[in-house]
Order: structure tokens, then sequence, then C-alpha cells
């Protein structure tokens, strides 16, 4: 979560229920862009995470939340206090900045509290991005977790100052210390995660058929697949996804498919109890950490898209140049285009194919090129 500097929200999954799978806590300075990189180191860890935890869990993997953008020296919302407080495992990456984090410590604090309620242990890990005197720091870090022993991301040549593996970016070589340590971790996480997942059905059991509506987007022999061929590699890119409560399960096999090719998708969706600035802070989070959008129109009022396309444009559309918004138009047909001029029309109505996202997702990936950011100033 926030170090000194807080970051904005970010889930790894589109819908979902209330409960995260693992929850990374992080000090701001931690993840800051080195030259040469384009994503922060602590943002490149858990992207790789999640990928080598879809292998060895199977299915869609875990959800992982990562916080990347509250405004500074904001307090805790109650909507991430209690995001922190339903997640099943905590990373926490330890640095120097993190123990000097008072929000690292809130953060750390609710953790345990509910995790002790719940009767639940063995549920924190710890990863090292430099030595640290843990039982020197009492204030900061509770007994247990001085305790435990952490994976140490660094190492040290001598007298040489200690050496961030993966730093600024991993190198390919599979047999870098790097890529051995993000398979112990991933290891030692799946283990824990897997006496709290969902039992894989039996053999022989039959798996429940989709709704006609999420069906019918994978109709035709052009549905999409695991692998979408023709659609460039587009690591980095991260897109705002629009959908109706409703629409949460079409809204996840999109998000599965854009994420193969490297997209990672925000989806917030409102919660049991939650008010409406609650839900208004968590979607202009999300909005201010993404390059595009995604409107889903399936039938939904158009008031309630044209909102949505609105307070995206209110965030980033006003400075940004070339195209940063598309709608998918999916079944049932017969519902209207979006009366928005400058928002690309994508029509599915007769089945999905990720292909036809191409050429948008290499205009926002272009921008993002040419502009770090991700926005272009007037």
């Amino acid at each position: 979560m926030p170090g000194d500097d807080p970051k904005p929200l970010a889930a790894s999954t589109a819908g979902g229920d209330d409960t995260v799978d693992l929850f990374v806590s992080y000090a701001h300075a931690d993840d800051e862009v080195p030259a040469g990189a384009r994503k922060g180191w602590v943002t490149t860890l858990v992207g790789e995470l999640r990928r080598v935890l879809r292998r060895k869990l199977g299915g869609s993997g875990a959800q992982v939340w990562m916080d990347h953008a509250l405004a500074a020296n904001q307090p805790l919302t109650a909507t991430l206090r209690d995001r922190v407080s339903r997640s099943r495992t905590m990373l926490i990456v330890l640095s120097p900045g993190y123990v000097r984090s008072t929000w690292c410590q809130r953060e750390l604090c609710d953790f345990v509290t509910a995790a002790q309620a719940r009767g639940e242990a063995e549920n924190i890990f710890v990863v090292e991005l430099e030595p640290i005197d843990r039982d020197s720091q009492p204030s900061a870090l509770p007994a247990p977790i001085r305790e435990l022993v952490p994976i140490a991301f660094w190492e040290r040549d001598g007298d040489d100052e200690p050496r961030l593996a993966g730093y600024p970016t991993p190198n390919a070589d599979e047999y870098s210390p790097y890529w051995k340590l993000v398979n112990r971790l991933a290891g030692q996480l799946a283990r824990r995660l897997e006496r709290a997942l969902p039992a894989a059905p039996a053999a022989g059991a039959v798996a429940a058929p989709l709704s006609q509506q999420t069906a019918a987007i994978f109709a035709g022999p052009d549905s999409i697949t695991t692998e979408p061929a023709g659609i460039p590699q587009a690591h980095g890119l991260s897109l705002y996804l629009h959908a109706a409560p409703e629409d949460q399960p079409l809204a996840g096999a999109i998000a599965d498919q854009l994420d193969a090719v490297g997209v990672m998708v925000l989806c917030p969706s409102p919660r049991p109890q939650q008010s409406f600035q609650e839900c208004l802070l968590e979607h202009e989070n999300a909005l201010r950490q993404c390059r595009g959008m995604l409107l889903l129109n399936t039938g939904e009022r158009i008031a309630n898209l044209m909102s949505a396309w609105q307070l995206a444009r209110r965030i980033f559309g006003a400075c940004r140049a070339g195209p940063w918004s598309a709608a998918l138009h999916l079944p049932p047909p017969g519902h209207p285009d979006l009366p928005i001029h400058n928002v690309l029309q994508v029509d599915c109505r007769n089945g999905f194919d990720i292909r036809a996202l191409g050429p948008f997702l290499a205009a926002l990936q272009a921008d993002g090129n040419a502009h770090p950011s991700g926005f272009r100033h007037a």
C-alpha cells in the first residue's frame, strides 16, 4: 500500500467477491520507475507473480490487490481498510521506506487484527529489498513479523552495497536469481492459498453452464482464445473497464483475454453497503491509473454509459490526444451505438473477437511510449 506518498487503487481482476487472495503492502518509493524501465520494481514483481500463480493454481490464479495512487498524505479510506481486512494473505515488500511509513504500519495493523479475529495464521509473506535489522524496529514491525523468514531479493558482492535482483528490469535468463526467487515466492503463496481457494470440480463433474449472454460473446469460429493471435503484446498498458453489475461475468471474461496480451484491466464493482462517495472515489482512482477505457454496451441505459464516459473525460480525457476510449457493443442485438463521436465503436453483437481491439491497443501503446505518463498536457 501507500508509503509516505500513497498510491492509487488497483485490483488485479474484473469483478469477483469482496475477498482478496493477496494484498501487496509496500512503500511508494520502492515502486518509482527507474531509468530504462517502463514500470516500477514492485509493479513488475507483482505482474510476474500473478502469471506464475495462474500456472500453479490453475484457472484465473489468485486475486491480487496492489494499491497505486491515493493522494499524497491522504488517510486510509474506509474502502481500502475494508479491502485489507478481507484479504487472505499479505505480501510485505520490506525496505527502509516501508519501516518508516506510517501508512504501511496502519495497513499492516489492520490486516493482522482482522486475521487474528478470524483465527488465521501463516498468512504474511515478506520480500526483503535490502538488509533490514528488523529487531531494531520493534515499533514498526510486530514480533510475529520480525520472526518471519523473508525472501531476500538482494545480494552483496564483498563489501559492495547490496544489489536488488531484477533491477531496473529483470533479464530473460531463466537461471537468473530473480526468476528463481519469484518462483519460490509463488510456490509458498500457492501452497497457502490452496487451503482457502474453492476446490476444483471432481472428475466427471459437469461445469456450470455460461449464461446465455456470456456464451453469446464466445460464439462463432473467431471467438477469443487463450492466446489471441494478431494482437500486439501491450505489457504495461492499463485499461479501465466500465460494466453494469449484471455484466460483471462478461467483464471478467474480456479481462482474462486482455490479460493474455499483457493488458491490466481495472473494473471496480459496487459492494454491499458501499456508499456512493466511496464507489465514486474507487472509480476515480482506477481511472487515474489507466491509459484508456472500455465501455461494455449490452443494452444498459445510455445515460449510465454516458455518465461513465463523462467521468473518464473529466479525469483525463481533456488532456489526452488520440483515441482513449472504445465502446464494445455486445449481445443482444438491437441496442444502438453510443452517441459519442470520439469513441471507437466496436460491433461485437455477433460475437466478441479481441482482434478488433488491436488498432486501439496499438494506438494507446504508441501514445504511452511517446508520453511516459500516459497523458499529454494541453
